[in-house]
């Protein structure tokens, strides 16, 4: 396995170039061949039951259900995905009943697709476990208005869907006790690699990375839902991992700190460090390769005496402490991960397990939050609800057969942001042109009888789980051909329903796109809050650990790991945020993209530094001094201040002279500007200024 790249916010790109490049996108390392398969079975059940039966029709609305339900199959991790799983069968039969009393009725579908829009584009601000489940729901409605009468029952209809669906989740659970816990160790698995670059890159430069906080992210969500099946014990091993991984990342980034002192002065020192440097990147690969395969930690007999080994002579304190503690995480790790790859009996973790998906009252709150047209959510919940309704009366009046198909594309192709809709668009158009003309004029060509089209059912099946995460394009196209076929268990269709079929797609295209921009959602609108939330997390957290230093022994841990989570997260968020806000066109950009690359770039340095003076912390002497205080008061004002000039779009000229203050705690503190807690509050204080020149210069928002 190779190292992953490391990670950063995407620079401009027109949006035209921008969608295409997503549309014609493939993510090969996204393939799901085992999720194919998996949903593949899931469909062949049901099939080859009705026809062995006699009853097709009814295997194929169990199939159905299958399908739709082993989609949601991608969201979660273990409990998460089971309860969206279970929730979307039971409410897709409930959606299901509902659409077969009312379908046909231009008036009542009118009133479901407006109800239904609402409910799912608020769920967005819910996540996107309960936006998956709802849409599904919705699905499965307007599939049912559109063949309302194909079962002679209303309500076993919507019990073969439901059984589709729990059969498709059975079969996703009962896989679990077979394989131990592939889900962390392929969070672990990338975590580690994400830090074996690092250090393989840390003698090269020193703020290429840690910039990627996803893997760790991604781990903690993951490890938050372990799998229930799991040997005893291996939850504690993967939370130790984890757990570890946080301090390595920390000694990493103050061995990069300390390097940067060094260079140019101290040529033993640097090449001491990059001796430790090259070691830590193989013992973090061979853990990182141990724990995805499951085998012990294969590392050569020269490594394992490194790593016991004594700091070179010669090397100031800061860096043989520094050194000492990632020699003693990186043992730690090889003998954790043997652990992790064996099995061991020890207490289970039982807390931050996922709990059920359920409208608790931490989500009313959140719904009742986000009942205003400020919020994203609610815009796109109105936005969608009128497309829904639009779509809904044109099906009706255009000579089509099969017209729930054009609300179905604008549901599935409408999104809360502009890149996400158009490329769904143009993708979902392209795709579904290939999918209806080649299979329904393949089945009005050969009319083949129920076998064919049972394999031919499975096999599409299997190819749209397997790209669901390739290719949007090519997903639609597969999806778009086996809900086809299944519906020919209904009826075989004439070669009128391509043309038919083609003209829903793209008319429920263009009208999501043009709902869109009829009342867009603009991301750089939003920007200036999520730079601000940035500004403000990132504060905080320098805050703590600066004011950690006057008294370093008495640190709260717990204090410090939540301030650089929130930290970490704010900007996660905000990188997303900038990239969101380069897909849309360029006079909706609100803010300069100097302005937001340059305050992304230097809030990393600024977090770097930050995570070098944490990783210091261990070893760290107190600071007695009052100057320490007066400079973290005047970079909160000023971050502040900062914050709240990009939420309001005001000037923020009363700044406290931070270069200033940084001399004199420099003085305060002997004078020395080689130590740790010089240079980088040297860096903190030259990202502030940074980020407060970027926003002098910018240009006036209101054009």
């Amino acid at each position: 396995m190779g190292v992953p790249a490391l990670g950063g916010p995407a620079t401009p790109r027109t949006p035209g170039r921008q969608i295409l490049r997503d549309v014609v996108r493939l993510d090969r390392a996204q393939l799901t061949l085992g999720a194919g398969t998996r949903g593949a079975v899931g469909l062949a059940i049901p099939l080859v039951l009705g026809l062995v039966l006699g009853h097709p029709a009814e295997g194929a609305a169990a199939a159905t259900g299958a399908l739709l339900t082993g989609f949601v199959s991608f969201q979660g991790v273990y409990r998460s995905r089971a309860w969206a799983m279970l929730l979307t069968a039971l409410g897709m039969g409930v959606t299901t009943l509902l659409g077969e009393f009312v379908g046909q009725s231009v008036a009542t579908d009118l009133v479901l697709a407006a109800v239904g829009g609402l409910m799912v584009g608020l769920s967005t601000a819910l996540g996107p476990i309960v936006a998956a489940v709802s849409r599904f729901w919705m699905i499965a409605l307007l599939v049912a208005t559109g063949i309302a009468g194909g079962i002679s029952s209303p309500f076993g209809h919507a019990a073969l869907v439901v059984a589709g669906g729990l059969l498709q989740t059975l079969i996703v659970v009962v896989l679990w006790p077979l394989r131990r816990s592939p889900a962390e160790r392929r969070a672990l698995a990338r975590l580690y690699w994400d830090l074996s670059a690092y250090a393989q890159l840390l003698p090269a430069a020193r703020w290429v990375a840690p910039s990627d906080p996803a893997p760790f992210a991604a781990a903690a969500a993951v490890l938050a839902d372990p799998q229930p099946w799991a040997l005893r014990g291996d939850g504690t091993a993967f939370r130790e991992l984890y757990d570890e991984a946080e301090r390595i990342r920390l000694s990493l980034a103050a061995l990069a700190a300390n390097r940067d002192r060094l260079d140019g002065w101290a040529p033993e020192g640097v090449a001491a460090i990059d001796h430790l440097a090259a070691i830590a990147a193989e013992v973090l690969a061979a853990v990182a390769e141990a724990v995805q395969t499951g085998r012990a930690v294969d590392l050569p007999a020269e490594r394992v005496v490194a790593l016991a080994g004594d700091a070179p002579p010669g090397l100031t304190p800061e860096v043989v402490g520094v050194g000492a503690h990632l020699r003693g995480q990186l043992r730690a790790v090889t003998r954790i991960a043997p652990t992790a790859a064996q099995g061991w009996h020890g207490p289970v973790r039982r807390d931050g397990r996922a709990r059920p998906i359920s409208l608790s009252y931490d989500a009313l709150l959140t719904l009742r939050a986000n009942l205003t047209p400020h919020s994203a959510a609610f815009r796109h919940a109105v936005r969608l609800s009128g497309a829904l309704m639009v779509a809904t009366v044109v099906s009706h009046l255009l000579p089509v057969e099969r017209g729930y198909w054009l609300p179905l594309t604008v549901l599935v192709v409408l999104q809360p942001d502009f890149g996400a809709t158009f490329t769904r668009g143009f993708a979902r158009v392209a795709g579904t042109v290939l999918g209806v003309a080649v299979v329904t004029a393949l089945l009005a060509a050969l009319r083949p009888g129920p076998g064919l089209l049972v394999v031919l059912t499975v096999v599409l099946g299997f190819g749209a789980m397997s790209l669901f995460r390739v290719s949007f394009a090519a997903f639609s196209a597969c999806v778009t051909a086996v809900i086809t076929v299944l519906l020919a268990f209904a009826g075989l269709p004439g070669f009128s329903t391509v043309v038919d079929r083609l003209i829903d797609t793209v008319a429920g295209g263009v009208i999501a796109m043009l709902a869109y921009l009829v009342w867009p959602t603009w991301e750089a609108v939003r920007l200036r809050r999520s730079l601000a939330d940035l500004l403000e997390a990132q504060g905080r957290y320098g805050s703590v650990v600066l004011r950690a230093y006057a008294d370093p022994e008495s640190r709260d841990v717990d204090v410090l790991r939540q301030a650089r989570l929130e930290a970490r997260l704010a900007r996660t968020n905000a990188e997303a945020s900038v990239n969101r806000a380069f897909a849309e066109p360029r006079p909706h950009r609100r803010v300069d993209p100097e302005l937001a690359l340059g305050t992304v770039a230097a809030i990393r340095r600024y977090a770097l530094a930050i995570l070098a003076l944490h990783g210091h912390l261990p070893t760290a002497s107190p600071v007695v001094t009052t100057r320490l205080d007066g400079l973290v008061d005047a970079m909160d004002a000023t971050l502040g201040g900062l914050a709240a000039s990009l939420r309001n779009g005001a000037v923020y000229t009363d700044r406290p002279a931070l270069r200033e203050l940084h001399r004199e705690l420099v003085a305060a503190t002997g004078g020395d500007r080689t130590t740790v807690l010089a240079t980088e509050t040297d860096t903190v204080v030259e990202a502030v200024d940074s980020v407060a020149e970027l926003l002098d210069r910018r240009p006036d928002p209101r054009g």
